[in-house]
């Protein structure tokens, strides 16, 4: 297959049509550092997360500084931005709609204190960000990834989020 574009490859069941062959000095080859097993497991992997938006995520964790910020992640998905607020000292708080996410987000946590990682206090909820209750006055800092385009209105949340914030 290779030269081949991998979404037109005339390619089985497998996943060569998903992955490709296809390598060159400005695409490397991360398949060998990528757990996923299919495209549907390719955004849970960490790895995937660091090649695609390691550079956003730096961003992000330099306007959350001095460490010990109190941070709201809004629809954190699997949680890897959490993860990685916590890691650099933070308190963090993340919340998402869906049940299968917050329980990956709940297990990578765990699995990396049992390991040892040090990092901040880290909660997950399961919460509808339309309705879910926000304290007034809680957080220094609040954060979305990719998220906001599935509420609408987004006036209202941006509302609640302005009160949530710390003067």
């Amino acid at each position: 297959m290779s030269g081949q574009n991998p979404s037109t490859a005339d390619a089985g069941p497998d996943e060569s049509r998903f992955w490709g062959e296809r390598q060159t000095a400005e695409f490397p080859d991360h398949r060998l550092r990528v757990r996923a097993r299919s495209p549907q497991e390719l955004w849970d992997d960490p790895e995937v997360e660091a090649i695609a938006r390691g550079a956003y995520v730096d961003r992000i964790l330099e306007a959350c500084s001095p460490p010990g910020l109190r941070v709201l992640e809004l629809a954190c998905g699997c949680g890897w931005l959490s993860l990685e607020l916590a890691r650099a000292g933070h308190d963090v708080r993340g919340i998402d709609l869906s049940p299968e996410r917050i329980e990956s987000a709940r297990s990578y946590a765990r699995r990396l204190r049992e390991a040892g990682a040090e990092m901040g206090p880290l909660s997950y909820e399961i919460g509808d960000l339309r309705s879910h209750p926000l304290p007034e006055s809680a957080y220094d800092r609040i954060v979305c990834w990719d998220g906001l385009h599935h509420i609408a209105p987004v006036g209202p949340l941006m509302e609640r989020l302005r009160a949530a914030l710390r003067p």
